[in-house]
């Protein structure tokens, strides 16, 4: 099984709507993967129904304070039943760009594979831009439990990149001489084995960047509104 690994919740209609688009892309892009979503008790019952109609599959999951629950999309990394995975943000798209990238991957002998396709895709892991094979990682969810809880108990209240400084901090450190990674863009470049994206995207388009919630993309400097 192959998941595209997503965490929703709340009202906020870019994320619902770009959940809902994502589901139906990976249906024409990704025929033989699944869409996953683990979803807050918060989440609008509505667009859950719909992903449920639609064949993805629903993790419900409780507690957590606003941006922590990003580490929840990251659960199939420790998962031995997944053949590959691939982290995806709700509020972004997958494209065709994204598919290359995949199929390049699947050709490689590299267990995990990073995406960087912007002068803001500065972080060797991007949380929304990157994947791997199922299992390698060992119990991320127990890792990343205590690392919001050291991070929090020092009043770091960024939760917006709490999941980007994980994956920075502790997982990248153990991956980082197995892994292939497609840049574009003026995304930065870590090693000299990085790749291009075998494909172009149109309209100056870019794997990562921001859909709003009118369904059209967004300018490659925009900023977040919904950090709490």
């Amino acid at each position: 099984m192959n998941v595209l690994s997503f965490s929703l919740w709340g009202p906020h209609p870019i994320y619902n709507i770009g959940a809902i688009e994502n589901a139906k892309l990976q249906k024409q892009l990704l025929p033989d993967w699944i869409c996953r979503y683990y979803v807050g008790n918060d989440s609008d019952e509505t667009t859950i129904s719909e992903l449920e109609q639609m064949g993805c599959q629903i993790v419900r999951k409780e507690g957590k304070h606003g941006f922590q629950r990003l580490f929840w999309r990251m659960l199939p990394a420790s998962d031995k039943t997944i053949e590959r995975f691939l982290i995806q943000d709700c509020d972004s798209r997958i494209n065709e760009r994204v598919v290359s990238a995949i199929e390049d991957w699947k050709l490689t002998d590299k267990p995990f594979m990073m995406m960087r396709d912007s002068v803001h895709h500065s972080l060797a892991i991007q949380g929304g831009m990157w994947g791997g094979k199922g299992g390698i990682i060992k119990n991320i969810e127990s890792a990343a439990e205590e690392y919001c809880s050291q991070q929090i108990n020092t009043g770091f209240k960024d939760y917006y990149f709490l999941d980007q400084l994980f994956l920075n901090q502790k997982v990248w450190p153990k991956i980082k001489d197995h892994h292939v990674a497609y840049i574009g863009n003026g995304g930065r470049s870590y090693t000299s084995n990085d790749r291009s994206f075998p494909v172009n995207l149109p309209d100056g388009q870019f794997v990562g960047q921001v859909w709003e919630a009118n369904n059209q993309p967004a300018s490659a400097s925009r900023i977040n509104p919904f950090i709490y």
